[in-house]
């Protein structure tokens, strides 16, 4: 399932909100159609990063999109159809970025978010060799804000 979550905009936009029931629209979509002990992987721009791990800076972040405990916990639920971050797996507590916004140089500075996940089940976790943020897509003319995330699964 590949998906774009929306932005949500700020946390006072009548986007947020929006984006908050997309999740839930998200996960009664995944328990409809899949079970967690089927192969399956949720990947692509989720707009949230899921913990402070994914966040140059948590600080100068507080309170903005991304990062707002209400996306992250409907982030969490989305997770807990029985979804493991392939990311986190593969590099526990490790700082790695796949977004970065084009002000302030910001790539340069490694002043990023990791907002896009790869998700998968457990038959695909047990399978999963690798999974890394291919930071060189990042630096061509015309380069996306985001780089990105490879997922390695073994037949």
């Amino acid at each position: 399932v590949c998906v774009y979550v929306p932005n949500g905009q700020d946390l006072a936009s009548d986007r947020y909100p929006y984006k908050l029931a997309w999740f839930q629209r998200l996960r009664a979509y995944l328990d409809r159609t899949a079970t967690p002990d089927q192969p399956l992987a949720l990947c692509g721009d989720m707009n949230v990063a899921p913990d402070d791990r994914d966040v140059w800076s948590p600080e100068k972040w507080q309170g903005s999109i991304h990062v707002s405990a209400p996306e992250r916990a409907a982030l969490a639920e989305v997770a807990a159809f029985g979804l493991t971050d392939v990311f986190r797996h593969h590099h526990g507590d490790e700082k790695l970025y796949s977004w970065w916004d084009y002000r302030g140089v910001a790539f340069f500075k490694n002043q990023g978010l990791r907002i896009d996940l790869i998700y998968l089940t457990q038959p695909l976790v047990a399978r999963c060799t690798a999974c890394t943020i291919d930071r060189n897509a990042r630096k061509g003319q015309d380069a996306s804000d985001h780089a990105p995330v490879v997922a390695t699964i073994d037949q």
